[in-house]
């Protein structure tokens, strides 16, 4: 894939998980949990807002290198995301999945994340 497709591939996931992580079915999801998990979820979810804004308003001439390095990385971690996105009642799995997708954009552009 080029630069161009793997960031357009990261954000694009970033956006689904944004979309799924604001949906009833999340919401309902959250309902059931601990309020640590409650909180590491809201957590992530502004995470993937940073990070989203952070790539958005990168230069791709900056970050190419960091793309082509991270490349693998950034797919496994899309293809992880996109199965724990299939069921948002496992949200342990979910908020892992986003946060080491995170991980490796936080190689790429960096952005303010929060943590629990």
């Amino acid at each position: 894939m080029s630069p161009s497709e793997v960031k357009k591939e990261t954000l694009k996931t970033l956006r689904q998980t944004r979309n799924a992580m604001m949906t009833a079915a999340w919401m309902d999801a959250l309902k059931k949990k601990s309020a640590e998990e409650r909180q590491e979820a809201a957590l992530k979810l502004l995470d993937v807002n940073s990070a989203m804004h952070e790539l958005q308003n990168s230069v791709l001439a900056d970050i190419r290198d960091k793309l082509i390095a991270n490349e693998a990385a950034l797919l496994n971690g899309i293809a992880g995301l996109g199965k724990a996105l299939d069921n948002l009642n496992q949200v342990k799995k979910v908020i892992n999945s986003v946060g080491k997708v995170l991980d490796v954009v936080a190689k790429v552009v960096k952005f303010v994340a929060t943590h629990v």
